[in-house]
Parts: C-alpha cells; sequence; structure tokens
C-alpha cells in the first residue's frame, strides 16, 4: 500500500471514521483535482476500515490486512473502468458483490474509480444502490470531476475534498520518505506537476516515467526542427498504435506549464542536454506555445480527427 502525503485535517477526518463510536458513512465521495492521491487514499482508507483494529493504515497484522497485503480479500473490491464509460452492466456485478455479508472484516467495501465515467443508465442503476444500501456495505466513488455526477447521487455522498500540497511540504515529504537525490527529486516535481499522486506513479513506475520524458524530448525535437524533419517525427508517432496522442499532448501542457510557473528552463537544458533559452526565453512566447498546444488537445480529445493532419499543423503554428 502506497505512502502519500495526506493534508492533515482530511487524515484526522478520516481516522475520526474508524472510531468505533462514529457511525460510519455508508457512501462517500473522494474528490478534488487530478493526480492528487485520491485512489491510492481511499485503498489506505478501506484497509483501515477493514482492519481488525480499526488501525489508520491498518495493523499489518490481523488476518485482514494481510489478506488485502496479498490482493485477495473477499470483502474488498476496486473497479477501475477499463473503457471511457462505465456500464449498467458492470453496476449490476458490482450490486451483486455488496450483497453479500462480510466474510472477514465487519463491512464490504467497494472503491469505484473515476466515477465521472458513468454512464446515465449506469448512475440510475447506482442511485438504487445508494439509496438501499446493503448492511455494512460501504462505497467509495473517487473522481476529479464531482459536477459531472447527478445531483440525486451527490446528495447522498460524504464529500471528503482534496487539495494540492505545499510545494515545500512535498520536497520535504519526498525527500523523508523516499531519500531521493536532489536531481531526481527536481525531474519527478517537474513530470508530475508537483501533485503526489502522479509522482508516486513516476517513483514506482520507471515504463511511465521513461515514457513522459520521452513525450517532452518528441516536443523539443519538433520545437528545433524543420518542416521535413518534423514529419518524419509525426510519421513515428503516428505509426504506432499504442502511442496516446491526447497523453503525448497532456504531456507538453504540464511541461509548459511547469516552465512558466517555476522557470526551471536551466534544470532541463542539464537534463536534456539541450538549450531551451531561445525556445524559451519569455513568458509570453512560452503562453502563446501553451495555447497553440491546448487547442491540439481540446482536438485530440474531442474530435476524431486525422492525427497527422493535426500534428502537422500544430507544428506550422508554432514557427
Amino acid at each position: 500500500m502506497p505512502t502519500l502525503l495526506l493534508n492533515k485535517n482530511t487524515q484526522k477526518f478520516l481516522e475520526q471514521q474508524l472510531n468505533p463510536e462514529t457511525r460510519l458513512s455508508q457512501s462517500m465521495l473522494f474528490y478534488g483535482g487530478e493526480h492528487l492521491g485520491k485512489f491510492y487514499i481511499a485503498q489506505i482508507f478501506a484497509k483501515s476500515i477493514l482492519c481488525k483494529k480499526h488501525q489508520w493504515q491498518g495493523c499489518n497484522e490481523c488476518d485482514s490486512c494481510k489478506a488485502i497485503n496479498h490482493n485477495w480479500h473477499p470483502d474488498f473490491k476496486i473497479f477501475q473502468p477499463t473503457s471511457n464509460s462505465i456500464k449498467i452492466e458492470e453496476i449490476s456485478d458490482l450490486k451483486n458483490f455488496l450483497m453479500y455479508k462480510p466474510q472477514l472484516s465487519e463491512n464490504r467495501i467497494l472503491i469505484i474509480d473515476e466515477a465521472h465515467k458513468l454512464t446515465p443508465e449506469a448512475e440510475s442503476s447506482l442511485l438504487k444502490i445508494l439509496e438501499e444500501p446493503s448492511i455494512n456495505s460501504i462505497i467509495i466513488l473517487v473522481t476529479p470531476f464531482p459536477n459531472q455526477l447527478m445531483p440525486t447521487i451527490l446528495s447522498r455522498l460524504l464529500p471528503v475534498r482534496f487539495a494540492k500540497e505545499p510545494d515545500e511540504s512535498l520536497k520535504n515529504f519526498l525527500i523523508n520518505t523516499y531519500q531521493i537525490p536532489h536531481e531526481q527529486l527536481t525531474l519527478y516535481l517537474e513530470l508530475g506537476q508537483n501533485k503526489i499522486g502522479e509522482i508516486f506513479q513516476l517513483i514506482n513506475n520507471p515504463e511511465y516515467l521513461n515514457t513522459k520524458i520521452g513525450n517532452i524530448r518528441i516536443f523539443i525535437d519538433l520545437l528545433n526542427s524543420n518542416f521535413v524533419e518534423a514529419t518524419n517525427i509525426i510519421q513515428n508517432i503516428t505509426n504506432k498504435d499504442e502511442y496516446n496522442l491526447s497523453q503525448l499532448v497532456n504531456d507538453w501542457l504540464g511541461f509548459l506549464q511547469q516552465i512558466l510557473v517555476y522557470k526551471n528552463i536551466d534544470f532541463w537544458n542539464k537534463y536534456l542536454k539541450t538549450d531551451l533559452s531561445l525556445l524559451l526565453s519569455n513568458s509570453t512566447l512560452i503562453k502563446q506555445l501553451l495555447k497553440n498546444v491546448l487547442q491540439l488537445y481540446n482536438y485530440t480529445t474531442n474530435y476524431n480527427l486525422n492525427k497527422r493532419l493535426m500534428l502537422e499543423n500544430f507544428y506550422l503554428a508554432i514557427h
């Protein structure tokens, strides 16, 4: 189970829910900006509830904690959508899980990640579950976009808001918890946009880290290239079926935003062994690039357009 930085007030509130004298809510909403650790904290909270000692982050000694640590707890289920929507059939399957009595712990807990992806039909089905919850069942919805959920669903959830921690607190936490060298720490903060959930992924998933670095290198190459060179770069991108164009452009957005806010060009010059001083010499230029990248991101996420043409038009717009 991950160790993450959590706002003290939020942690205190969640720990209070573990008190046997507190009436534990059967339906909760973990919401806030993207990549703030909501999903990971939901898992920690669930483990704490299921722990026989009701200890925050679990005691790791009882049968329940050991079962969770080995990913086979019969009273704990995590649902993460594998497509752009959560369908009614999937909610029906989850309802079946909640119907059974707990086998190992006092409660059955279901976490639904990316709850904003619920279809209207799935939301209606979930609403019935929330209106008539099974005894000793707990549902935690996780989303960065609570306004996309039906008001009737929101009214039945106990909201727990997650906010971005101050940069200095985040740095100290990462140094003390993970003993990260200074240059690597800066890299995680830059790529993770100072968001703990995203940084955790970068620390624990080398492939994810390398993909983000590679995406930024592509962006720099496009800035530095002539049209023929850019055409070859774009062709390499669009010929790979596994390339996630939305993620690629989103990484460009994050890179520019970090430079605009923190002005860490010197770090990137050293890390990428290049010179970005002229390309990103002033905030006006960066803002114009951001505008172009935002437009490209809008096209990649909302329209089914030819990827190659989109990237070529983007190249022409920034030169």
